[in-house]
């Protein structure tokens, strides 16, 4: 959960596993919230006691408060997007869609939005995935 109260500057976050969520500040990654998990590949993750003895709590969700500046960009995202593209990688696309961006401009008009880059995460992330999955 995020919220950023109406007119404020500070973002309130709970988050429990392997989502998450980075922010970025002048094309650099400045906060960026930790993964939890109990051992690798095994992530904090609600469930239902009855089907999942060891469930996670809503108190096992990190609390975390981060000030914020105007312009800053916050990519929400599952350990899909977090394990499969470098963050270096996130920042270009993201500033893409901003007209900020380095490579990726030359490639795009100044139009390009934030669905856009939403979007392009998604699926060079999705490329990833299936080529580590078709090389294994």
């Amino acid at each position: 959960i995020l919220r950023i109260p109406t007119g404020g500057n500070t973002l309130h976050a709970a988050n429990v596993g392997d989502s998450g969520f980075r922010i970025i500040r002048n094309r650099q990654v400045i906060f960026g919230s930790a993964v939890q998990q109990y051992q690798f590949n095994m992530p904090y993750q609600f469930g239902h006691p009855k089907h999942l003895p060891d469930t996670s709590e809503v108190e096992d969700a990190a609390l975390m408060e981060v000030a914020l500046k105007p312009g800053d960009l916050i990519i929400l995202g599952t350990d899909g997007l977090f394990d499969n593209l470098h963050l270096a990688d996130m920042v270009e696309i993201v500033a893409a869609a901003l007209g900020s961006g380095r490579g990726h401009e030359r490639k795009r008009s100044s139009s390009w939005s934030v669905k856009a880059a939403a979007s392009e995460l998604a699926r060079l992330a999705e490329r990833v995935a299936r080529a580590a999955r078709d090389n294994a």
